[in-house]
């Protein structure tokens, strides 16, 4: 019943949409009531088009996910929603999200959204089988939502912010394809079902997440040399230790990766619930306000 819906429509997953709320913050205008009404808008219309395309998404992978330790027990895959209950879930929710978004933000707002909704459609079709254009396109979406909160705040977006955010999501996102080779038996260099990837193709994952990980801390000192900081912060030297911060959760990140303790299917709701990852999120907002 309704418990299988909100399954299939992944209501769990709303959580990630917290990220159309990064611009506001940053910007220090959360506590003005318009632009913070918009952004939530804005996380709304976000969730009503993702759960659309997780739909469609599961649709698409019946076969693929009836051979999947994990993901056969989705709604749609286990036989517990019927598959017309999905096409008449997805017009359903892209037309209320359209709607929200139509009448209640932004027009830039709006076209991140279609645009959004363009894209996550053709990764599901298409782009998810192309291996390193997969986690480059997923890093992209995560930005588009960031995008998407500034536009229907009306603030500026730091280039800064975009470079964190592109490097900090490919990394997830290739956590992500670690975590699902990482479960093959050892010796067997077939392709992920649905995927690009092979076994083999480890060694090179681990190198490209831990790189990509760690240039948050590269990016986060060069933003703390910008003329942005001094504008924002009255003592951007409480900062610094932000970048230690960045380089200890990318290694912890990858060792539980290694350690087969990531969540496969979505290293993003893994870090919203580890504790590391948490004290890391506490710790910078501790020393964003020491230096406001």
């Amino acid at each position: 019943g309704w418990r299988a819906v909100a399954r299939a429509l992944r209501a769990h997953q709303w959580v990630k949409n917290v990220l159309v709320f990064i611009p506001l913050v940053l910007a220090h205008r959360w506590l003005e009531f318009d632009r913070l009404a918009a952004t939530v808008l804005a996380a709304v219309a976000f969730s009503l088009t993702a759960s659309a395309v997780y739909v469609l998404n599961d649709l698409c992978d019946l076969e693929n996910d009836r051979q999947h330790p994990t993901k056969r027990r989705r709604p749609f895959a286990a036989g517990h929603l019927p598959i017309s209950a999905g096409f008449a879930l997805i017009p359903l929710l892209v037309a209320a999200s359209a709607t929200l978004a139509l009448f209640a933000l932004p027009a830039t707002a709006t076209a991140i959204l279609a645009f959004y909704l363009v894209l996550t459609t053709l990764y599901s079709f298409w782009i998810k089988g192309i291996p390193a254009l997969d986690v480059a396109v997923l890093a992209v979406l995560y930005t588009l939502r960031i995008l998407a909160g500034g536009a229907a705040a009306q603030v500026a977006i730091s280039p800064w912010l975009l470079a964190l955010s592109l490097f900090g999501f490919t990394s997830l996102a290739l956590v992500k394809r670690y975590a699902e080779l990482a479960r093959k038996p050892a010796g067997d260099d077939t392709l992920v079902s649905g995927r690009g990837y092979q076994r083999q193709d480890l060694p090179v994952i681990l190198g490209m997440g831990l790189a990509t990980g760690n240039m948050l801390a590269l990016v986060m000192a060069l933003y703390l040399h910008s003329p942005e900081v001094a504008r924002l912060y009255r003592q951007p030297g409480w900062l610094w230790p932000v970048c230690g911060a960045f380089v200890f959760w990318t290694l912890w990140l990858w060792l539980t990766a290694h350690r087969g303790q990531t969540t496969v299917e979505d290293p993003v709701v893994f870090a919203l619930r580890d504790p590391a990852t948490w004290g890391v999120v506490a710790f910078t907002a501790f020393l964003m306000w020491m230096a406001y």
